[in-house]
C-alpha cells in the first residue's frame, strides 16, 4: 500500500498535477480539501484532512462565545413590543453565566491550539 499527498477540487483528486483515475473519495465534504490517495493494488482511495476545517470551526464557535460572554457582561434593556407594554425592563449582567461561555471559549480555543 502506498500513501500519497493530494488534493480534491471537484470530485477530482490530484497528486501534483496528475489526476488519480477512478479514485474513491472518502469524505462527505464537496469543497476544496487535502488529504492523502491510499493505493491498494489498483484501487484509489481519498482521504481528506479534516483537522483545518475542524480548526476554523472552533475559531467561529470561540469568536461566537466571546460576543456572548461581553453581551452578559452589559446591563442591556429588553423591550416588548406590543399595545399592553409596560416600561422596557432591564436586564442584569450574569456573571455565572459570563463565566461559564468565558470557560467554555477557553477549553475551546486550548482545543483548537492542540490540533496540529
Amino acid at each position: 500500500m502506498n500513501i500519497l499527498k493530494a488534493t480534491c477540487s471537484e470530485g477530482i483528486v490530484k497528486v501534483g498535477d496528475t489526476i488519480v483515475p477512478n479514485c474513491d473519495i472518502m469524505s462527505q465534504g464537496s469543497g476544496e480539501s487535502s488529504g492523502y490517495v491510499l493505493i491498494s493494488q489498483e484501487e484509489f482511495f481519498y482521504l481528506t484532512n479534516t483537522i483545518s476545517d475542524i480548526k476554523d470551526l472552533l475559531t467561529q464557535v470561540s469568536g461566537a462565545l466571546n460576543t456572548l460572554a461581553t453581551a452578559t457582561s452589559f446591563g442591556t434593556t429588553m423591550v416588548a413590543q406590543g399595545p399592553l407594554t409596560p416600561a422596557p425592563l432591564p436586564l442584569v449582567p450574569d456573571p455565572a453565566l459570563q463565566a461559564s461561555l468565558q470557560s467554555f471559549k477557553d477549553a475551546l480555543d486550548e482545543l483548537n491550539g492542540r490540533l496540529k
